[in-house]
C-alpha cells in the first residue's frame, strides 16, 4: 500500500534514501489513494472498539490521533465489512 514518493510540497526523494538522509525512510513515504464510495452511515470509533480482531488496529489506540494511520489489509476488509458501501 505504500509507495516511495514526495514528502511536503511535492518534492521527490529517491527510492531509497543516502547514507547522509536525516529523514526517516518511513516518514518520506506516501499513500495513493482514490475515492471508492461512502458508507451509508459512519463507522463510529466504539464500533471499532467493540469489533474482534481489531484490537490492535493503531487508529483505536490511546493516543492516537485521528489522522491517517496504518491498517493491515485483513482490517480493512473487516471495516469494509462493517459498514454498508453506497456508490
Amino acid at each position: 500500500m505504500l509507495s516511495p514518493g514526495g514528502v511536503g510540497s511535492g518534492g521527490a526523494l529517491p527510492q531509497t534514501p543516502g547514507p547522509k538522509c536525516r529523514l526517516n525512510f518511513l516518514s518520506a513515504m506516501r499513500v495513493d489513494v482514490g475515492y471508492v464510495g461512502t458508507f451509508k452511515e459512519p463507522i463510529t470509533l466504539a464500533t471499532l472498539k467493540q469489533t474482534p480482531k481489531l484490537e490492535k488496529m493503531l487508529v483505536i489506540q490511546r493516543g492516537s490521533r485521528l489522522s491517517v494511520q496504518p491498517v493491515t489489509p485483513e482490517e480493512w476488509d473487516i471495516v469494509m465489512r462493517l459498514g454498508e458501501l453506497v456508490t
